[in-house]
């Protein structure tokens, strides 16, 4: 072939062209084999990978207590007890994690001449399965669920009318989406699909928290976001912030983000002696905590903030 170079190999003269052709051939079937050799290492460091447990209990329980005689000034003597303990069990395998958390609280307060009164309550879970990635984003199905230990009254009413209870109400939610972790102390979960429950037992608090009458579970399709941060700011204290938005498909209204915020802030004053802050934010268009007309039917939403202060004994085990 005139004007094409060849290159002699053996007895036979071939194309240049052909040659390099050649060699790129084997380079992509190498370059396949070596890709196919690393899936295979990675899947057997996978089936190989040791199991990392992380568990723990940090629990605290705060008295105080006022106490006038013959005091000029005046004053209210009171007795106060509340507690808490968060559960964590954390599971690691590879690419796999397994995140399990358990929030339980409960307080009493007693006023001089009073009777005894609930100042908390709560039972909050979440269990999470996530898929890493990478380093930043894992793919992820999570199930929350939150509710309260007993009944909850409302004392401006005479007599006392019952506006809470265990499963009423009850927020119960799955879904699917992925994390983000910028930094090792937070993280962003966008989960596009998410099917929320609202559990209401009673009857007579149906309305109330957004149920129909006669309905005890109502069902929500829509998009949510949460935001999780614990860091220690300062040494010795610790804050941790869970932040909840959650905004239904299936609502006549567009755009009603409900909000969910807990806020935990403990600073420890030695190993067993510690200061706890908690504050709880919800705003909800369709739990009515207002009687606009005074006719004595709740019929508008507000936001509620709850906070709590205490000084006591705190163990982490």
């Amino acid at each position: 072939m005139a004007g094409m170079p060849l290159i002699g190999i053996g007895q036979t003269e071939v194309p240049a062209s052909q040659v390099k052709e050649e060699i790129k051939r084997v380079e992509k079937e190498n370059e396949k084999e070596a890709k196919e050799a690393a899936r295979k290492v990675a899947r057997e460091e996978q089936k190989n990978a040791k199991t990392e447990w992380d568990k723990g209990v940090t629990t605290s329980i705060a008295f105080s207590q006022v106490s006038f005689t013959n005091w000029a000034a005046g004053g209210d003597g009171n007795l106060s007890l509340n507690g808490f303990a968060n559960l964590h069990a954390n599971l690691k395998k590879g690419i796999h994690y397994w995140n399990n958390s358990l929030n339980l609280g409960y307080g009493l307060i007693k006023n001089n001449g009073d009777i005894l009164k609930k100042s908390d309550d709560k039972i909050i879970f979440e269990s999470k399965y996530g898929y890493s990635l990478n380093k930043y984003f894992g793919a992820t199905a999570v199930l929350t669920g939150r509710t309260q230990f007993s009944n909850g009254y409302d004392y401006s009413e005479d007599p006392k009318a019952l506006v809470s209870s265990f499963l009423a109400p009850g927020y119960f939610a799955f879904g699917v989406g992925f994390d983000i972790i910028p930094l090792n102390w937070m993280s962003f979960n966008v989960a596009p699909l998410v099917e929320k429950l609202t559990v209401v037992r009673l009857p007579e608090l149906q309305t109330i928290y957004g149920n129909d009458s006669a309905q005890v579970c109502k069902f929500a399709l829509g998009a949510q976001l949460k935001f999780d941060l614990k860091k220690e700011v300062f040494k010795n204290v610790e804050v941790t912030s869970n932040l909840t938005l959650f905004n239904d498909y299936l609502d006549h209204q567009w755009f009603d983000v409900k909000v969910q915020w807990d806020l935990y802030l403990i600073m420890k004053i030695n190993k067993f002696l510690s200061a706890n802050i908690t504050t709880n934010l919800i705003w909800d268009s369709d739990i009515l905590t207002t009687d606009t007309n005074d006719d004595g039917i709740k019929d508008a939403a507000r936001v509620q903030f709850k906070e709590l202060l205490g000084v006591g004994l705190t163990f982490s085990f």
